[in-house]
């Protein structure tokens, strides 16, 4: 890395235990001054030192190739006029033979209804495809293309539902909280390995109905679990 290099993106993803993220989305803006040409893509990650890490010396990767840099179509130039529609909330992208396929949802409290857009775009920018559908229910996308909700039973149990796109059934798994007498303000996450993360509060018994305990539990295939929780 040089002084002569641009920033293009900078990606904010919080404060995430380690090994959390299977993937981090990042759009890139490329500045209307910069001349077309080839470029490479540089990505580093903790850029401001903040992080003690037993390995500085890994966090800068560059791409292999250079890429083309050239104007695009107005209406469709860059990333965020590609993808930012309609309330919809970009979650992920892939490239496909040279088509890139951005991935949107946004979700509906009154209706309980997650809605989903893929839309396509050319190498040019050019849009050159939409899918879009809906299920009725809140859902969490996986990195299988499918879809997972979580329901809340009485008093201590979470079901897991596993639906694809067109919202059929793939399984429903239970999962127990022993202790927990009361569960509230479950979200579903996916870990790096393939695991399922759920994270939510509950009321332990014996203690007081109004002290509510975190939760962020790792469930992987065989439903064992490694709690990490605190008082609140």
């Amino acid at each position: 890395m040089s002084y002569e290099d641009r920033l293009t993106g900078y990606i904010n993803t919080g404060n995430t235990p380690v090994g959390t993220i299977p993937g981090v989305l990042g759009g890139i803006t490329v500045p209307a001054e910069q001349p077309n040409g080839q470029y490479f893509l540089i990505l580093k990650a903790d850029v401001t030192g903040a992080i003690l890490e037993l390995n500085e010396n890994n966090n800068v990767l560059a791409t292999t190739a250079k890429i083309a840099v050239s104007a695009g179509p107005d209406e469709l130039c860059g990333f965020e006029t590609a993808v930012s529609q309609d309330g919809f909330t970009t979650y992920g992208a892939a490239s496909i033979n040279g088509h890139h396929v951005f991935r949107m949802s946004k979700y509906d409290a009154t209706a309980n209804v997650s809605t989903f857009r893929n839309h396509t775009v050319g190498s040019d920018g050019t849009l050159t495809g939409t899918e879009t559908f809906a299920l009725n229910e809140k859902v969490t996308p996986l990195s299988d293309e499918n879809f997972l909700c979580a329901t809340i039973g009485e008093p201590n149990i979470i079901y897991l539902k596993k639906v694809n796109k067109s919202g059929t059934v793939l399984w429903v798994k239970q999962y127990s909280i022993y202790i927990a007498t009361i569960i509230e303000n479950v979200s579903i996450g996916e870990a790096i390995n393939g695991d399922i993360l759920l994270a939510g509060t509950y009321n332990e018994s014996g203690y007081p109905a109004d002290v509510r305990r975190g939760m962020v539990y790792a469930v992987g295939l065989q439903w064992e679990n490694t709690p990490a929780d605190f008082l609140t």
